[in-house]
């Protein structure tokens, strides 16, 4: 049984009981010593727990080293962990063993526990006047220095460290007052528990993650840290602050909004507004308002949760589901779930010929390389064009930044596995060279007509459009009906390529969308608004 094992027993303790004419030796004052110590590190590991009271912070060099900071803690076993002046890991890189020595190959990627433990060195020697068993030679150490030891182990721990878990949190807080058994009850028998044996004398400062483009220093998820009783007074302060604004009574009114009607499919005209007071009808601020959509298709436009502005009023907009029928919006305000407003609107279906895209160049699934006309075209000169059944205003298609609002032109680039990287290009409206009739066409700013740059694999270019809000309109308010597939895309890599930079990584999975779906133009399912999406390729050399 080693010293860490005894230090982490439950026993009884023995102090020496001084009489006259006692014979006093070294045993004696060791054995009071222990006692002291002992007992007050019980008191620590019980009382305080593991972790840092104060300092410690880590902070990572330009070399690489982590630094330390002065700073005190304590470990499993209760003893105090004193670091008087900063201090580095010099390579926290290297595991090491329990006393810091290396052990195993430095982590080249991958992640890292940072610890400092408690450990004792022998010093101030003296000479040994009579010798005995443990002092055979000429010199013996009259001190022990407690100091602090770095540790690095290989990976993370297995988990947060967390004294209540989330289940026993909730069994706690579920008790209605007046309840048998009480809540006080609850709490005792949730939270007894035998007493914990230390598994480590590692205290955990923070972790690193080496990854293969930059590393991380995390020092918060794993780090263990205890607080003063000071601190912890002023959390309960806090709580009962926010405990006493829970409990104040808050009532929520309707203001405007309800009992409209407009096309399925579209935003309707006025925002639903909803006010919160108190019990005396003064208006409340910064209260968490919720809007939930309760029909399928019924959209919240934006964050569903809004904050009450001075007038405690809060809004949204609403898109209409696109099946005609009712749609139902409910509202709550936060902790108050029996204050409740209730929205309807109804979406209408109207027979009207909505304007749609009965082409595009380069159509859908054209390698440039190989479309005599696309590729004349494209060396001159790099350009995108839709073809309407209706006039459209002129507005939503020659600005830059309102045809950036709905029609986007993405170039996708590949240099190799895991190397797929998308960005927007720029739009500048031009009169259309090969669709006819109500036609727009653009320019595509910053491509290379020939020979790809950067020695790029492959090369395609997505055209999205979006017709939500309201752009593009035709010539008598009429959105444009866009919803087309010419790729099918999963929602978050579309989201991806639609808010595409100068460089974005997509991944790699983007290439195999590339594929006709057999859909065809025009566009539209009856309904303004929609997504459209298309796609065409550009080999590596497009020039004989």
């Amino acid at each position: 049984m080693n010293g860490n094992d005894v230090l982490g027993m439950l026993h009884a303790f023995k102090r020496t009981r001084y009489f006259y004419g006692m014979k006093l030796t070294e045993g004696t004052f060791n054995r009071d010593q222990s006692y002291f110590n002992q007992k007050r590190w019980q008191m620590n590991r019980l009382g305080l727990g593991v972790g840092v009271l104060c300092g410690l912070e880590l902070s990572m060099a330009e070399d690489g080293q982590i630094l330390v900071s002065p700073g005190v803690a304590v470990d499993a076993y209760g003893r105090e962990i004193v670091l008087p002046q900063p201090c580095c890991f010099e390579n926290p890189r290297q595991p090491t063993d329990a006393l810091g020595r290396p052990v195993g190959e430095p982590v080249q990627q991958g992640s890292v526990t940072l610890c400092i433990a408690y450990h004792e060195c022998e010093t101030d020697y003296v000479p040994v006047f009579v010798a005995d068993c443990d002092t055979r030679e000429d010199c013996a150490a009259s001190s022990i220095r407690e100091v602090a030891r770095f540790m690095v182990v290989e990976g993370t721990p297995d988990g947060e460290p967390v004294t209540i878990s989330e289940e026993q949190c909730a069994t706690i807080m579920d008790v209605e007052p007046g309840a048998e058994p009480s809540q006080r009850q609850t709490a005792v028998d949730t939270l007894q528990a035998a007493c914990a044996e230390p598994d480590s004398d590692c205290v955990v400062l923070g972790t690193v993650i080496y990854g293969a483009e930059e590393i991380v220093l995390d020092t918060w998820t794993y780090r263990q840290q205890l607080f003063s009783n000071a601190t912890l007074f002023d959390l309960v302060m806090c709580l009962a602050e926010d405990v006493a604004r829970l409990k104040q009574k808050v009532c929520l009114t309707y203001v405007a909004g309800d009992a409209q009607s407009a096309q399925a499919g579209t935003r309707l005209e006025n925002p639903l507004v909803v006010r919160v007071t108190d019990e005396d009808g003064n208006a409340l601020s910064g209260q968490q308002v919720t809007f939930r959509a309760r029909s399928e298709g019924t959209r919240i436009v934006g964050q569903t949760t809004r904050t009450t502005n001075n007038q405690g009023r809060a809004q949204v907009s609403v898109d209409l589901s696109e099946t005609p029928g009712l749609n139902t919006v409910e509202v709550v305000v936060a902790n108050e779930c029996c204050c409740t407003v209730l929205f309807h609107a109804f979406g209408t279906q109207v027979d009207v010929d909505l304007p749609v895209v009965t082409a595009v160049f380069p159509a859908t699934t054209t390698v440039v390389a190989q479309d005599d006309q696309a590729r004349a075209i494209w060396e001159e000169q790099p350009r995108v064009e839709l073809q309407f059944n209706h006039e459209m205003r002129d507005e939503a298609l020659q600005d830059p930044e309102r045809v950036g609002e709905w029609l986007r032109v993405i170039e996708v680039r590949n240099f190799g596995q895991n190397e797929t990287f998308a960005r927007r290009l720029a739009l500048r409206f031009v009169d259309p060279v090969v669709l006819e009739g109500p036609a727009a066409g653009f320019v595509l700013a910053n491509v290379e007509s020939g020979v790809e740059p950067g020695n790029s694999r492959q090369v395609a270019y997505v055209i999205l459009a979006r017709a939500q809000g309201g752009t593009p309109k035709d010539v008598n308010g009429l959105v444009l009906d866009a919803d087309y597939l010419g790729l099918r895309l999963p929602g978050n890599m579309r989201n991806a390529l639609w808010d595409a930079g100068d460089q974005t990584h997509i991944d790699d999975a983007f290439w195999g969308t590339l594929r006709d779906t057999g859909q065809t133009l025009p566009s539209g399912d009856g309904s303004e608004g929609g997504q459209f999406s298309s796609w065409f390729r550009l080999v590596s050399v497009i020039v004989d």
